[in-house]
């Protein structure tokens, strides 16, 4: 499981811990960027229309031989870029959890699953990576956090 590692401290100038309910806002904060990092990276990595790398191309084509098999029922595929929304159980297996250490990671829930992650960005490339623009989500999100919890 790949770890989302944050500064709050550095990210928001304010040592939450030290509010009476800071651990608690800590420990929200860090679950709401990591909810929003799932969300993006899903929507990025299993896109039907084509998976996109963590610098936003697209991971390839299927061949030509290979797609026809793809295009056949049940699949039923329309174009050519490859997806790994057709690997059903890893699709399902990817999903972000707490860590024991107080962190969040985003990552698989079994050994499969992350050995075909690895097998695919052996493949394509850095796939399973925060992208430029995940990572440039995270200000407003810290953002919008503070604004809701402090008025600021």
């Amino acid at each position: 499981m790949m770890t989302v590692n944050v500064s709050i401290l550095d990210s928001v100038g304010k040592d939450l811990s030290s509010l009476s309910e800071g651990n608690r806002l800590a420990d929200m904060l860090l679950r709401t960027i990591t909810e929003g990092l799932y969300g993006q990276m899903s929507l990025r990595i299993f896109d039907e229309d084509g998976t996109k790398r963590s610098d936003g191309t697209l991971i390839g084509a299927y061949n030509p031989r290979y797609f026809k098999q793809r295009a056949k029922p049940p699949i039923k595929r329309t174009n050519t870029n490859v997806s790994l929304m057709a690997t059903d159980q890893m699709h399902a297996s990817f999903g972000w959890s707490a860590l024991s250490d107080g962190s969040y990671g985003i990552g698989f829930d079994n050994k499969l699953a992350a050995d075909k992650s690895k097998w695919n960005e052996d493949r394509f490339g850095e796939i399973f990576s925060l992208s430029e623009s995940e990572k440039e989500s995270i200000q407003p999100i810290i953002s919008e956090f503070m604004t809701n919890h402090f008025g600021k």
